[in-house]
């Protein structure tokens, strides 16, 4: 009889690799009462990442909807890994065991957005080294152009109503220097 780990080992996993990448992210953590595998946010947009080892697709495509219906995300990804990421022999296999199989699995991804109707994108074959891209890529599609340009007009008004403020305010030279030179840091 073979050793396995919980699935939640992959779930930190590949949220390390992930960090890796340079794709920050949590996992594990609580939102809404409910405990997402992974949840990051990419360009301003909501994700979370589901995981589950095949033979568990319809459990995986039920819970990917159920998170965009709970309205914690607007993009969800639904991974898909072979069941020997996590199994092992005679003795389970350790966490960098774990990770390293993830980095050379052949993975089936599923991804659901509220901007494409909640309609299933499947992508066979993909490696680990794909999603940085694919979340990106799928963030940035997320939001449509009307949404995209309240956003806009929504940050612009803060922005002016800011200045504003700032203009009355008795220390205003003084506050204005200040975040003068924090910007400055920033280029």
């Amino acid at each position: 009889m073979s050793q396995k780990v919980r699935e939640e080992t992959a779930n930190v996993a590949l949220s390390e690799i992930l960090g890796e990448y340079g794709v920050s992210n949590a996992s594990l953590v609580q939102i809404k009462g409910d405990i997402p595998d992974i949840y990051l946010v990419e360009r301003g947009v909501r994700v979370i990442i589901e995981m589950k080892k095949e033979g568990n697709r319809q459990e995986l495509v039920e819970q990917i909807g159920d998170r965009l219906d709970e309205g914690v995300c607007e993009i969800t990804f639904g991974v898909i890994f072979p069941s020997e990421v996590t199994e092992g022999g005679l003795v389970a296999p350790s966490t960098l065991e774990v990770k390293q199989a993830l980095k050379d699995a052949s993975l089936e991804v599923l991804i659901q957005s509220m901007s494409s109707d909640k309609e299933i994108v499947r992508i066979e074959g993909t490696g680990i080294s794909e999603l940085p891209e694919l979340i990106s890529r799928y963030a940035g599609e997320a939001l449509d152009e009307e949404e995209l340009d309240e956003a806009v007009e929504r940050v612009s008004d803060s922005i002016e109503q800011f200045v504003s403020h700032l203009a009355r305010h008795p220390n205003a030279d003084s506050i204005a220097a200040d975040i003068e030179e924090v910007l400055e840091g920033v280029e």
